[in-house]
């Protein structure tokens, strides 16, 4: 009986070109099926740190406004009144080079060189 076992796992020699093939195809699925997933999560997430970015530097230009009376001139007086840490920084958004700004009062971010090109609050943030 022990013969018998070990001749069987001896004429056992793995697997086919068949079924590695189809593991390799499976697996290049899944991979199709989750990278876009994963890209869109991404650009939500830079999304949400954008408008928490902006209700920052919105929050600091009011304590700016009630110390000194008037606007900060750039989110770089927020930072030299100590009203802000630093100026915030995001990576690429959408294919964009992203730039924080106050115009009017209020903290916009500018959008250039991709495919959503403007100036945003944080309630309109494409």
């Amino acid at each position: 009986m022990l013969m018998k076992i070990r001749d069987n796992i001896k004429n056992h020699r793995g697997f086919t070109m068949v079924e590695l093939m189809v593991v390799v195809a499976i697996i290049g699925i899944l991979v199709a099926i989750a990278l876009p997933k994963f890209t869109g999560t991404l650009d939500t997430a830079r999304k949400g740190k954008i408008q928490a970015d902006l209700r920052t530097i919105d929050s600091a230009n009011a304590i700016y406004v009630a110390k000194n009376g008037s606007d900060a001139a750039s989110v770089a007086a927020l930072v030299t009144a100590n009203l802000l840490a630093a100026a915030p920084s995001t990576p690429n958004y959408l294919g964009n080079t992203v730039t924080y700004i106050i115009d009017a009062g209020r903290a916009k971010v500018t959008l250039a060189g991709g495919t959503s090109e403007g100036t945003y609050t944080a309630e309109t943030v494409p």
